[in-house]
């Protein structure tokens, strides 16, 4: 049994370990990962939010603080299969497949944003990806139509004609 001193003593000695710990984690030592808010949130950065990713990978969108990802497939024939997910909980986009110049329209937190597909490499060798913009503003019909025509593989020269023929 211990006297009134010692228990004193050891119930200062354990609210100091206790506040140790707190402090550790509010400093974001000692915590195995960074706290994130449980709702999903988007403020973006900078608008439009430019977004690079390797395919059959996910990203999270820069303002989310890790709470709304954007998860892409197989890039292939020009395409590439796409869903926005929140870190837990439904899709805010489905899967869906995306070409170039695709936009889709989607909610967090009552805003509404909008991803468009700019850009995708595919190589023989090495990381394919997609680039994605995410704005709170829709793309013009215009920037649409130039970000297809980009995306389109060069015509053949006239006259040339295929050598297995």
């Amino acid at each position: 049994m211990m006297s009134p001193e010692e228990d004193q003593r050891m119930q200062l000695m354990l609210e100091v370990a206790a506040l140790r710990a707190l402090r550790e984690i509010h400093l974001g030592r000692g915590a195995s990962r960074k706290e994130t808010p449980a709702t999903p949130l988007l403020t973006l950065p900078r608008d439009p939010l430019q977004l690079t990713i390797v395919q059959r990978e996910s990203k999270s969108i820069g303002g989310s603080s890790g709470t709304v990802r954007v998860r892409i497939g197989d890039i292939t024939a020009g395409q590439v299969l796409v869903e926005v997910v929140p870190r837990s909980g439904p899709a805010f986009v489905d899967t869906v497949s995306m070409k170039p110049g695709d936009v889709v329209k989607f909610g967090v937190a009552q805003q509404v944003h909008y991803l468009t597909l700019t850009k995708l490499r595919n190589f023989l060798v090495g990381d394919d990806f997609a680039v994605f913009e995410v704005s709170a503003q829709a793309p013009s019909a215009k920037r649409l139509e130039a970000l297809r025509k980009a995306a389109q593989p060069p015509a053949a020269p006239k006259g040339a004609r295929n050598k297995g023929s």
